[in-house]
């Protein structure tokens, strides 16, 4: 087993007495700095590196702080003129991942840089800390490296002002998987015949009754008006 699964053992671990004790002194030290501050190395090397950052050149990562609890809304006095149902000030539930809210800040901080990833450092009883994984997407060795050239593209600009990276994310990597798994099945469904087929506890009979019903009826109505112009039926059951 490699160091960084050690590492990561030991981060999943948050209640033992080092993690509980490298927590306390760590919160400290962030809050005596600023709240958006460059942070020398990853403090979780195995979460950033997971996440795409690789310790080169034109790779930085940047530590935010973002206040917990709920949002008040900015109304003066307190008074909100409108409906009864809008009048909440102070119980309102911030609906973005704090994280999202992370990756806005340190984007608009360094407008210069491309916001890779974040993920979570630390927290106490007020804020929460992030690392925010950034790119400098004029360094040369970002812009000939194959595999991260392509966030160098200007259509990139901002990307976390636009849609919320871990949402965007998990829906790519779904999307991807559906698409690597069964890329003949995507667009194809069953029909309600081909299902009946297949379920185990449905015999032939049930299968061909509604195949009679459903698919024949057109044909069974033809055969009854006619017999209905040509004979008396008065006499004949219903063929349904």
């Amino acid at each position: 087993m490699g160091a960084y699964k050690y590492v990561e053992e030991l981060h999943r671990k948050k209640q033992s007495d080092v993690m509980r004790f490298l927590s306390r002194v760590r919160c400290w030290e962030y809050r005596q700095k600023n709240v958006i501050h460059r942070a020398s190395r990853p403090t979780r090397p195995e979460t950033a590196r997971k996440l795409g950052y690789k310790a080169k050149q034109g790779f930085v990562v940047y530590r935010v702080r973002i206040r917990r609890g709920n949002r008040k809304r900015p109304v003066r006095k307190g008074v909100n003129y409108g409906k009864p149902t809008t009048q909440g000030i102070n119980e309102l539930k911030y609906q973005k991942p704090m994280r999202a809210t992370a990756e806005e800040r340190v984007g608009r901080r360094v407008s210069n840089l491309r916001v890779l990833n974040s993920y979570w450092v630390n927290q106490d009883s007020s804020y929460k800390y992030f690392e925010v994984i950034c790119v400098d997407p004029f360094h040369k060795a970002i812009r000939r490296d194959p595999r991260y050239n392509w966030i160098c593209n200007p259509v990139h600009k901002h990307r976390e002002q636009r849609v919320s990276l871990p949402l965007e994310r998990s829906t790519e990597v779904s999307r991807r998987a559906i698409c690597t798994t069964r890329p003949e099945r995507v667009n194809t469904t069953t029909g309600r015949f081909t299902t009946l087929f297949l379920c185990g506890d449905t015999d032939i009979k049930q299968v061909s009754d509604a195949c009679l019903r459903f698919l024949y009826w057109p044909f069974v109505q033809h055969v009854t008006a006619l017999l209905f112009q040509f004979f008396d039926v008065s006499s004949l059951h219903s063929f349904y």
